[in-house]
């Protein structure tokens, strides 16, 4: 299992996935801290989290998820 270092964030719009931010976590595999990540707010039911790069493995690995709402 791996650490994501670079991920995508999706959402459903008409019927379709579409991008709305990307990005990576630099230096996470030496200094394994909490990472933020800040999206434009948008309306949306669905959103996914995409690990576009892992540091090793196939299967990436997180212990906690947050999504804070204006």
């Amino acid at each position: 299992m791996g650490i994501i270092t670079r991920y995508s964030f999706w959402t459903m719009e008409n019927n379709e996935w579409k991008r709305i931010s990307e990005g990576e976590f630099s230096n996470i595999v030496n200094n394994p801290i909490w990472q933020s990540v800040s999206i434009t707010p948008i309306n949306a039911n669905l959103l996914r989290i995409d690990a576009e790069n892992l540091n090793s493995g196939e299967r990436a690995v997180y212990e906690d998820i947050e999504i804070l709402t204006e």
